[in-house]
């Protein structure tokens, strides 16, 4: 899949004008967002109580330069497919970090990117899967979090429900896969690894069988979102690309996303 940068055709701000009426129409907007997450570390999860990762920094960066006054304490998580319903549903609403497919890009409104990923079908290395075309899948039993974008690929690209298994969680596919009792994983192969590490399992031990997709992850709003406040967040971290604020997040996680 083609990446799906949007970030940089909307320009860069260099200062935020809270005085001027359509921007504090926009900024009032942004503090009235219910922001949605998941655990989906390391750009979003819970750690010792406290919603924390790197798509969290940027966004409190952000809210920073808004001088909107939010924190960590007012996001929400969820599991993805509660989260995902909720978007959908609901105006009001933002979701991170979400990839972005062009299934989804008419589906909601999006603010990024923040980070390049690699959707893949992951397996054991000693099982030897050979996967050269999408239809062997069928013949696998393959696990993906429930209305994730694994399994959201997985149902584009033709695989039979029957050979796709969801569950709420990561951890609980991924310890599938370590019992045998999943042939492969279709997910994000950073969020993979750290999810591996997490649970003492060596990464080394499995492969990419096939990708799926690549694309970018963001954040994504509820499609009736005023255009002012898409466009004053994108112009925001634009601005924390530019100036270096962005890099500087992402070298804070750089252990987590090799």
């Amino acid at each position: 899949m083609k990446l799906l940068f949007l970030g940089c055709l909307l320009g860069i701000a260099t200062a935020v004008d809270a005085t001027v009426p359509d921007q504090r129409q926009a900024l009032q907007k942004i503090s009235e967002i219910n922001w949605l997450t998941e655990n989906y570390p390391p750009y979003n999860y819970r750690e010792n109580e406290v919603i924390t990762g790197l798509s969290v920094d940027v966004l409190m960066a952000m809210f920073k330069v808004l001088k909107i006054d939010k924190s960590p304490q007012d996001l929400t998580i969820y599991p993805w497919a509660r989260s995902y319903r909720h978007l959908l549903n609901t105006s009001g609403t933002a979701l991170f970090s979400t990839t972005y497919t062009p299934e989804r890009l008419k589906l909601f409104k999006f603010v990024g990117p923040i980070m390049p990923v690699h959707i893949s079908v992951i397996a054991k290395k000693d099982k030897g899967l050979s996967i050269s075309h999408i239809e062997d899948l069928n013949a696998l039993y393959v696990g993906a979090v429930r209305k994730d974008i694994g399994e959201q690929l997985l149902k584009k690209h033709g695989v039979n429900k029957s050979a796709i298994e969801t569950r709420s969680y990561a951890k609980n596919i991924i310890k599938m896969l370590k019992a045998d009792r999943l042939d492969a994983i279709a997910y994000d192969e950073k969020i993979a690894k750290y999810h591996f590490k997490i649970l003492g399992m060596d990464f080394n031990n499995y492969h990419r069988a096939y990708l799926l997709a690549r694309s970018e992850i963001g954040f994504a709003f509820h499609k009736d979102t005023d255009q002012a406040v898409i466009e004053l967040l994108q112009r925001t971290l634009n601005q924390l690309r530019s100036d270096g604020t962005l890099q500087r997040i992402k070298d804070k996680y750089s252990v987590a996303i090799e």
